[in-house]
């Protein structure tokens, strides 16, 4: 069949030259001058009578049969002259007017199918640019989840050095008043006997205290630096996926349309007149006399999209493409 179809369009293609040729704007003016001259001695009576008619004179049709007679018989002439004009040229109007509708109704077969193959192409696509948009957003979360989790474990990490460095400088304090306390009582008692060993051992122990106390000291700043890093505020920056399909070629973009939908009047009427839901209309047959206002229900639903809430209304995106 496709086949077939192939042959039958390369026959058309190859006798197109021949049909342009036929129907060439010089061919056709040319045709409806010979059809103006064929009609000349058609047109060229009626202006004959048009000067006939135009020379009667009331009085003498009123007065005279035979001018009343011959004026009658100039419209039999009339219309005998058109008949005789418009015979030719008929059958060739019926044939322009069958082209005519042949054509267009080719061009309109085209054209629907065109219009359809890009209705069902368009809801393709915009199906695909739906999944496409909501594969990005998960994975975009995803990576953002991921960066909030690496935040968090930084935090972790802050706060277990800070933790472990007050533990440090504590202990590394905590032996240097130790070793202060034993060098001090060393010196005090070596000082009482007078003991010149004693008194150098005191002062090696002393020596001992003095150098704790010096890293007691640096470890208490290395904490006092973990305290400020830990309560430095860590910036996790909006992170984004790579997008996996580059939708920048679609030929068809899809814009949004938000809608006033009204579903339930009683419901609204309700609403704006404060009577509870569960509670009936004194007279709900009267309802059909109100009427909503379109234009304004499209602009709160426009403004409000997914938030617009009102009893009876909804909103609705009904989407058109817009070609590129």
């Amino acid at each position: 069949m496709a086949t077939a179809l192939a042959r039958k369009d390369d026959a058309i293609q190859k006798s197109g030259g021949a049909g342009k040729e036929l129907l060439t704007q010089e061919r056709v003016t040319n045709f409806i001058q010979r059809v103006r001259i064929r009609l000349g001695i058609s047109v060229k009576k009626q202006q004959d009578l048009s000067k006939k008619i135009g020379a009667l004179k009331i009085s003498e049709l009123a007065t005279d049969q035979k001018a009343y007679d011959r004026a009658n018989d100039l419209y039999r002439d009339i219309k005998g002259y058109l008949d005789e004009g418009l015979k030719p040229i008929e059958p060739l109007i019926g044939l322009a007017n069958n082209l005519h509708k042949g054509l267009t109704g080719a061009k309109k077969q085209c054209t629907d199918l065109a219009r359809s193959n890009q209705n069902q192409l368009a809801e393709v696509l915009r199906q695909a640019d739906d999944k496409i948009r909501r594969d990005q957003e998960e994975r975009d979360r995803q990576v953002q989840l991921k960066a909030q989790e690496e935040a968090a474990r930084e935090r972790q990490k802050r706060e277990k050095e800070e933790r472990e460095a007050k533990e440090r400088a504590d202990k590394i304090a905590a032996d240097a008043a130790g070793a202060r306390r034993k060098a001090d009582e060393a010196l005090e008692a070596a000082q009482a006997t007078q003991n010149a060993t004693a008194i150098r051992e005191a002062e090696k122990a002393a020596n001992v205290a003095d150098r704790l106390e010096v890293k007691a000291e640096t470890a208490q700043s290395e904490a006092e630096i973990k305290s400020a890093l830990r309560e430095e505020p860590i910036i996790t920056e909006t992170r984004t996926a790579a997008p996996r399909i580059d939708t920048s070629s679609a030929a068809v973009t899809w814009v949004d349309n938000w809608v006033g939908e009204a579903d339930n009047v009683w419901a609204t009427i309700k609403y704006i007149v404060g009577v509870p839901a569960e509670q009936e209309l004194a007279h709900p047959e009267l309802a059909k006399l109100i009427t909503f206002d379109q234009d304004e229900l499209d602009l709160m639903a426009d403004a409000q999209k997914e938030a617009f809430s009102v009893p009876g209304c909804k909103a609705v995106n009904k989407q058109f493409k817009r070609s590129k």
